[in-house]
């Protein structure tokens, strides 16, 4: 077993997309990128020993860079974080079946990426302008101030209630303002849950690549107009996460590598082929990687505005990673993009672009 591998899938992508020479995928060392085609699909995947654990920080975030990179040049529909087959027939195996409808999403996503779009109330503002509107709150504020918190306890629960009502509604209207001002820039707007009580908003915009520079310019304006209320977090360019992936595509089971591996041999929920699968994935929400991604840029933010430390930072994503696949992990290296080839079996272009920064 110690000298056996298997092939990590990142996620499918035109048959066109290679990968670039210093392309780096999970494990350590990382392990060389490649794509395995099937008509006019290509899936990107790299080589993993099979016994070793894939829950460091670091394969993630290399798992993450990989299909943001290549989302920059080419569409690509991400695949769950932790997908491993047994090589090159299982992944045709997961392919053909579902050619056609991978084939017109990769078509819709062509040009399009993904922005989130994060913004969180500054809580002085927020709570002076809550008090200023709602005589009752302002009431017992005052009846609260200097006194112990065990004789305020009735107070502070209905003050708690009120405010906690009033950031909920600021909340539904900053979402709805936000919209409005990205509206003309973008395709789609899928909204994110809150992942604070401070925060403002939480959007995911889908945005055609021609429209990105407009975008920018138009957040940038409505920052400096809510200066004073919030501050405004941008994301992107990513691969689009909120939006599309393979296995929402081709309705795969969240559990579908959990029932692969106790049943090896068995064809499952339509598979054309039989597929050994010799990996695990997350069978849950908690376990999401579309939530441990949202997670992540958390605790990216908490260490930007000083909340967290670096070392902090660094133990906090691994705890999320060691949920999402029940390993121990340790620092790595990041992956580059792919770039996009010479058409192959009549697949699409030959324009061969590439993330800005990359080599040929």
């Amino acid at each position: 077993m110690a000298d056996e591998t298997g092939l990590f899938i990142y996620g499918v992508v035109p048959a066109d997309v290679e990968a670039t020479p210093d392309a780096a995928g999970v494990g350590d060392p990382p392990g060389e990128v490649a794509v395995i085609r099937h008509g006019d699909l290509g899936a990107l995947v790299s080589e993993v020993p099979l016994e070793a654990p894939l829950g460091r920080s670091a394969d993630l975030r290399a798992y993450q860079e990989l299909l943001d990179g290549t989302a920059a040049v080419a569409p690509v529909l991400p695949v769950r974080f932790g997908t491993v087959v047994t090589g090159p027939d299982a992944v045709i195996d997961l392919l053909r079946p579902h050619h056609d409808r991978f084939a017109a999403a990769l078509a819709e996503y062509e040009g399009r990426v993904q922005y989130v779009v994060h913004g969180r109330f500054d809580e002085r503002t927020l709570l002076r302008g809550v008090l200023d509107e709602n005589p009752t709150a302002a009431g017992l504020a005052e009846q609260v101030r200097g006194r112990p918190e065990a004789a305020s306890r009735e107070p502070r629960i209905r003050l708690g209630e009120l405010i906690s009502q009033a950031v909920e509604l600021r909340r539904e209207a900053e979402n709805r303002r936000l919209l409005d001002a990205t509206a003309e820039y973008v395709v789609s707007a899928q909204p994110r849950p809150p992942s604070h009580e401070l925060d403002a908003a939480h959007l995911a915009l889908l945005v055609d690549a021609d429209q990105e520079a407009a975008l920018v310019d138009a957040l940038e304006e409505y920052a400096q107009h809510r200066g004073g209320l919030l501050r405004l977090r941008l994301l992107g360019p990513l691969a689009p996460y909120d939006f599309v992936s393979a296995h929402q595509l081709a309705g795969w089971p969240v559990d579908l590598l959990w029932a692969l591996l106790t049943l090896p041999y068995a064809p499952v929920r339509g598979l054309t082929a039989v597929v050994a699968v010799v990996a695990r994935e997350a069978e849950s929400r908690q376990r999401n990687p579309v939530n441990v991604r949202r997670e992540l840029e958390e605790l990216d933010a908490a260490a930007a505005a000083g909340e967290l430390s670096a070392e902090e930072r660094d133990r906090a994503e691994q705890r999320v990673l060691d949920r999402l696949t029940g390993g121990a992990g340790r620092a790595g290296a990041r992956a580059r993009p792919a770039r996009r080839g010479p058409a192959r079996e009549g697949g699409a272009r030959d324009d061969r672009r590439r993330r800005p920064g990359s080599t040929a």
